[in-house]
């Protein structure tokens, strides 16, 4: 199956080399030679680490002491040369939170900007370990900054070292497959032209020049594997260059092997290399490579056949057998220990250590991409690219060979216009390759593959977009055939954990009211939020001087409601509708036009729009206004044209980034437009968006805090640092599993209510339980080291879930019938011509009827004449 390469041409030369954002390349360029250039020892000095801000240093027993007491500590290494690239080993301990940041400059850019950083995810366990870390710059270092932590803390360093890396000088940049023919594309990335040999012909480079090597493809094969094989002259002593390429030629025949079920085809090479798939008797995919070891192709042997089964054996695999099962495809792989000549042995032979690793299958699809998902990395749209930089900038955009800790759950999907590919594995050990393009190739659609010792794969084929198909069906699909993992037990009792809250909320207090945080730059104002929950867990209503909305990530304005401040809320929010109505345009949308639009292809997004259609349908649902009404209607009517959750949080994230903020914040819209008008379709809607938030969800861990902890964002803060992606931030899947429990009322298809209850119980078991910020909630949460980061977020939505399940009132109700609406601080319904509340006796409270405010002195059970 495989060949070196015969070139038949040298295309095109020229000095314009492309940009990472223009290629993603799965071949990284190669290290040729990599060299101690300087090492810091801290026996007699600081060695230069000594030019510091926010911290101190000093040296003891031969280590570099690093002190902070304040945020954002500094340490400089100035007034040096260093020829980049180079790679920085440091042998370190701490017991501080956080993460380790690494800043560089240049002749050309002389401040250490957060485009110049990489970090380091340090263990703070208090023991050493050692450390390595890349800095991808190719002109000069003139000065190094260290920042040991976020936060206040001490760091130890035993040593610092740093490697020269040089790399091979050319590069195979890209292929690139067109009907007839495949072509390499080269670059020299030094000055000086360089020769070599390639299928026996020699060529000549240019300094930072691209030259493009082309291969005619042999169209009477369906599947065809070969090498680039670029071997530099022998005056120059470099190693060759390897780079190969499989090749699919989807109308080409070859004698087959069929297997069929239900709507499956399967036809497959008699040497088990490839075989095409059919859907409905079209063509949508193949899997080609069935089956590497390392980079060769294997080739099987029949040794049994079935109408809907194959199995094949090949050199070290133990067993593998291929089953179509209905709209199924059933993969098992696994290996055998390699053999070799033992001579103690009667059997004269003996294991070799180590099962091979194998890769497969590799599921290749022919037509062009609606959505795609590799959950908790990739969430594509209509023909979107992965890895690409438009969510992150830093070298960790490419992500076609994830960190297998990234994944949220055990998916692949593609759904494109005929049919759609999903593949589901529960060995979280395995893997993922994902590729859209199919950049490994060189090809259009997309490639998805598994790799380790043993792979067991379920591949479903299922209609297509054109057909109503889309991810969140096999989200779905995929979580009800494994089911919900087990909900986490609860790290306490409950009154244990309303103690903890509560001191929580202390620990974001001083004199001036509450911060959002604990940290001192969160400003201290008397947030309703805080003062409406504190009088719900402990039937204290705080006096305070004023009172203003907001301070918790959901809202609880009931404190206006039972201090005689109803107005005040009214006011407020009818104002806040006017004026968001003003910024709608015309077809419903609302549009962003700041800093974080770079590289969208449109000035709006599904979670953009939602943030302002929440807010509207949420002011019309509590005080029946309808100038709202009809906006936020207006709004979900022109949301129903997005596929993506993306764009919510647009005050630090790029507005294209996919976000559970905005699964959240739709699902909410649609919720509550069923609730105002009763129409059906805008559950179905709801729904739709609430399966959307799962693949940022946890449903497997393998840490003692994993299970249920959800990512917020699959891009960075500024495209740069923070990297959201594999790091929790809990307050985000709060938010959606408060959507997700609104849904649980009305939809009993799926279980939200486990789901929205262990993201809650993921939450309790992040809370700070001791120190000087108890009680509250790290902003995110490193999985690795099982280490809390700042910043800490007051405990409110901990206690408001604890209070919805155990059936408890929690934040403002409503009610509506014939035009006319009431909202109070308890649960209210409209009964034979009255409002019937069942409030606190003795309580004076107020409520609004059709934007009125009304003062109560409680019953228990009061009941309030209505006006039609």
């Amino acid at each position: 199956m495989k060949k070196n390469i015969v070139l038949s041409i040298t295309l095109l030369i020229f000095s314009v080399i492309c940009s990472a954002s223009e290629i993603i390349n799965p071949f990284p360029r190669q290290i040729v030679k990599q060299t101690q250039i300087k090492e810091f020892n801290f026996n007699k000095s600081t060695a230069g680490w000594d030019d510091v801000i926010n911290c101190s240093v000093k040296t003891k027993n031969g280590c570099l002491v690093i002190t902070s007491s304040e945020s954002d500590p500094q340490i400089y290494l100035k007034n040096i040369s260093l020829a980049g690239p180079v790679k920085i080993h440091l042998k370190t301990k701490s017991k501080s939170r956080g993460t380790l940041q690494l800043f560089w400059t240049t002749d050309s850019s002389p401040s250490p900007t957060a485009d110049k950083m990489v970090t380091l995810n340090t263990l703070p366990d208090g023991k050493w370990h050692e450390y390595s870390v890349e800095i991808p710059e190719k002109a000069k270092i003139k000065m190094l900054r260290l920042d040991p932590y976020a936060a206040e803390g001490e760091m130890e360093i035993d040593w610092i070292k740093i490697d020269e890396i040089k790399y091979h000088p050319l590069e195979i940049v890209q292929v690139l497959q067109s009907k007839d023919f495949v072509e390499a594309v080269v670059t020299n990335h030094s000055n000086k032209k360089i020769k070599f040999i390639s299928g026996g012909k020699s060529f000549t480079i240019h300094p930072a020049a691209q030259l493009r090597l082309k291969q005619k493809v042999n169209l009477n094969s369906p599947f065809e594997a070969f090498d680039f094989n670029l071997k530099p002259d022998g005056k120059t002593k470099l190693p060759a260059l390897v780079r190969p390429v499989n090749i699919i030629n989807w109308n080409a025949e070859t004698n087959w092997i069929s297997l069929n079920s239900g709507n499956l085809k399967l036809k497959i090479t008699t040497d088990g290399t490839g075989a095409k798939v059919f859907y409905k008797n079209n063509l949508c995919a193949a899997l080609f490579p069935i089956a590497k070891s390392g980079n060769k192709i294997l080739e099987f042997k029949i040794v049994g056949l079935s109408s809907n089964k194959i199995k094949l054996i090949s050199e070290n695999v133990e067993n593998f057998t291929i089953e179509l099962d209905k709209n199924y495809i059933k993969y098992c792989l696994e290996g055998r220990c390699p053999q070799r000549p033992n001579p103690h042995s009667n059997n004269k032979v003996a294991a070799v250590e180590g099962t091979p690793v194998f890769t497969g299958p590799t599921i290749r699809i022919k037509d062009s991409i609606e959505q795609a998902l590799l959950p908790g990395v990739e969430y594509l749209g209509k023909n979107e690219k992965s890895s690409t930089d438009l969510d992150l900038k830093v070298k960790e955009h490419i992500r076609y060979k994830p960190d297998k800790m990234l994944v949220t759950m055990p998916l692949m999907s593609f759904v494109t216009p005929e049919s759609s590919v999903a593949m589901k594995w529960q060995n979280m050990n395995l893997q993922p390759y994902f590729a859209v393009p199919d950049f490994f190739n060189g090809a259009a659609g997309g490639l998805m593959s598994l790799e380790g010792k043993k792979i067991k794969v379920l591949i479903r084929f299922s209609k297509g977009w054109n057909d109503g198909n889309n991810l969140e069906n096999i989200i779905e699909w995929s979580v009800k055939l494994s089911g919900l993992p087990p909900v986490p037990k609860p790290p306490r009792t409950e009154k244990e954990q309303l103690q903890l809250c509560l001191k929580g909320i202390d620990s974001v207090h001083n004199e001036n009211g509450w911060g959002h945080c604990a940290d001192d730059h969160f400003q201290k104002l008397f947030y309703a939020d805080y003062v409406s929950l504190i009088w719900r867990a402990t039937g204290k209503i705080e006096k305070t001087p004023n009172l203003i909305p907001g301070g918790g990530h959901l809202p609880l304005p009931e404190a206006f409601f039972i201090t005689g401040r109803a107005e005040k809320w009214l006011k407020i929010r009818i104002n806040q509708a006017k004026e968001i109505i003003k910024s709608q345009k015309p077809d419903g949308s609302f549009r962003y036009d700041g800093k974080f639009r770079e590289g969208h292809f449109e000035d709006t997004a599904s979670g953009y729009c939602a943030v302002n259609a929440q807010q509207l349908l949420r002011i019309a649902y509590y005080t029946g206004d309808e100038k709202a009404l009809a906006a936020g209607l207006k709004a979900l009517d022109y949301i129903s044209r997005f596929r993506t959750p993306r764009g919510s949080q647009t005050w630090e994230i790029p507005l294209h980034t996919p976000d559970i903020l905005a699964s959240a914040r739709i699902t909410k819209s649609y919720i509550l437009g069923y609730k105002l008008t009763g129409d059906e379709k805008y559950l179905k809607v709801a729904r739709k968006w609430a399966l959307s938030g799962i693949p940022f969800v946890y449903l497997w861990g393998n840490q003692p805090i994993m299970k249920y902890a959800t990512i917020a964002v699959l891009g960075a803060t500024g495209w740069i640092a923070p990297n959201w992606i594999g790091l929790p931030v809990q307050w985000c899947g709060l938010v959606y599993a408060d959507a997700i429990l609104d849904l649980a009322e009305y939809d009993k298809t799926f279980d939200w209510k486990k789901l929205a209850k262990g993201i809650y119980i993921c939450g309790e078991q992040m809370q700070y339980t001791s120190g000087k910020t108890i009680g509250t909630l790290p902003d995110s949460f490193t999985l690795k080291t099982q280490t809390r980061n700042i910043y800490d977020i007051g405990p409110l939505m901990l206690i408001q879930f604890q209070r919805r399940f155990a059936g408890k009132p929690c934040g403002i109700y409503a009610a509506r019938y014939k035009g006319n609406t009431i909202a109070a601080p308890f649960p209210v319904k409209i009964k034979n011509g009255k409002a019937i509340i069942n409030a606190q006796k003795g309580l004076d409270y107020q409520v609004i009827i059709n934007q009125k405010v009304v003062d109560i002195k409680s019953k228990g059970r009061d009941e309030i004449e209505l006006k039609f």
